[in-house]
């Protein structure tokens, strides 16, 4: 987002013209976006041994890479949200509410069945869940790095993209080592491009 659509954005904020609902809408569909590049990224389909695996665990992956977006997505406002100037802060909270109920309607949009519409929102609940309590266990390995550093947005960064490289790939991989070897320094990578792009878009 270059510093004119930040300005203008801010400015449609102030006045209304922009709805918390839309923007989480735009802001689903981005993350969802990277989610299905990653998907069909050849270096990805390399090291994860797609061409090896059946349809049934093709769509897995994709399912996984989207819950993974949606998560890091969740989370990244929910650690922002209290650093957040007063004048910001209260249509970014009503953004963050609207994520769940934006990605089931973009889904039902999609056509998927209610069974399946359910099923995604239980993973997507689980996964949160589940990285979120990873969190600590990815601060207590990187104490003193953190100590070290008075930055607590980087912090958070830190450990958010810690966590959810290392939680996501277990379920990618279904906790095979040799995969999970292969794919690490890349999917980080990819996390990381994802986290930064989502700390800017909720910047203005």
């Amino acid at each position: 987002m270059n510093i004119v659509t930040r300005f203008l954005k801010r400015k449609f904020r102030k006045h209304g013209v922009i709805q918390p609902e839309d923007e989480a809408e735009e802001l689903i569909v981005a993350a969802t976006a990277s989610a299905f590049d990653m998907f069909t990224d050849k270096t990805f389909r390399r090291l994860i041994d797609f061409s090896k695996k059946d349809e049934l665990e093709q769509n897995r992956i994709f399912n996984e890479l989207t819950v993974t977006a949606i998560a890091l997505l969740t989370m990244c406002l929910e650690d922002d949200l209290p650093r957040m100037p007063t004048e910001r802060r209260e249509f970014w909270r009503q953004v963050y509410e609207k994520l769940e109920p934006q990605f089931h309607g973009w889904l039902a949009r999609l056509e998927i069945p209610k069974p399946f519409l359910d099923l995604w929102k239980e993973v997507l609940k689980m996964r949160l869940d589940e990285f979120k309590e990873n969190e600590d266990e990815t601060r207590d390995v990187w104490v003193e790095e953190l100590r070290q550093s008075k930055n607590e947005a980087l912090n958070q960064a830190t450990v958010r993209i810690g966590t959810i490289t290392v939680s996501a790939m277990m379920h990618l991989c279904r906790r095979d080592d040799s995969c999970e070897n292969r794919l690490r320094d890349y999917f980080k990578m990819r996390v990381v491009g994802l986290n930064n792009k989502i700390v800017k878009s909720i910047s203005w």
